[in-house]
């Protein structure tokens, strides 16, 4: 496998080399490029970041794409069959007919992305979150057990950003499950207790009535044929 860096790959696809099948580009930073109809079929780019790149029609079969960041990538029509996507970033992608046919996308994070316009035939999304509520505590353990494992063979200041926001993202979705929880045990009571009991109070002056208070309450009960209502009104001189 021929190792290429970033800046050579960016270099030769500028010279109007298309071909990259195969190479070796680990952690590599290919971020806001234009890397379109480029082939890197076969090719090893994990940790690779592709954020907001155009990769419209590439190939990317049978790569190795594991904690690779697409996000905010265009990889409409791009053929990703077979494709070792574990842990990768696709939030916000655009995958319009993009071939996802036998992928591998197991713990992958796939926020705010449209699935249905891609073709996903036997692709495995296991643990793959669509939405930060979906994490699990069981995925970021797996996730930073397979984290530690590349520690050898990855940048140690890319090792470290990728484990911050890792552990940013899992304590986001704590939040979220939390927040969720109590929103979803307010509902719960506030569907049960539906009609039994509303309460209403308002106060209120009369100018024709000098020096005159009026305190008027409603009270609202259910009734066999409807609410039942009672009003009633103090006066105090």
């Amino acid at each position: 496998m021929k190792k290429l860096s970033s800046n050579e790959i960016i270099k030769r696809y500028d010279l109007g080399e298309r071909d990259f099948s195969g190479v070796e580009c680990i952690g590599g930073w290919l971020s806001g490029v234009n890397l379109s109809g480029a082939s890197f079929k076969g090719a090893n780019l994990s940790f690779t970041s592709f954020q907001g790149s155009d990769l419209r029609c590439c190939d990317f079969s049978q790569a190795n794409l594991t904690w690779t960041n697409f996000v905010n990538a265009d990889l409409t029509k791009a053929k990703m069959r077979r494709t070792k996507l574990n842990f990768a970033k696709l939030n916000e992608a655009i995958l319009e007919g993009t071939d996802l046919s036998g992928a591998d996308l197991s713990y992958a994070l796939l926020f705010n992305v449209n699935l249905s316009a891609a073709k996903t035939d036997d692709a495995t999304f296991t643990m793959a979150a669509t939405h930060v509520s979906q994490l699990r505590e069981q995925g970021y353990d797996f996730a930073m057990q397979s984290l530690e494992r590349t520690r050898p063979i990855i940048p140690q200041d890319l090792f470290g950003r990728i484990k911050f926001g890792s552990s940013q993202l899992i304590e986001k979705a704590r939040s979220v499950r939390a927040v969720s929880k109590i929103i979803s045990t307010y509902i719960s009571v506030k569907n049960r207790f539906a009609g039994f009991f509303n309460y209403s109070q308002t106060e209120s002056y009369h100018p024709k009535s000098p020096g005159y208070s009026g305190k008027s309450t409603v009270y609202t009960s259910p009734g066999t044929y409807g609410p039942k209502k009672r009003r009633w009104k103090r006066t105090y001189d």
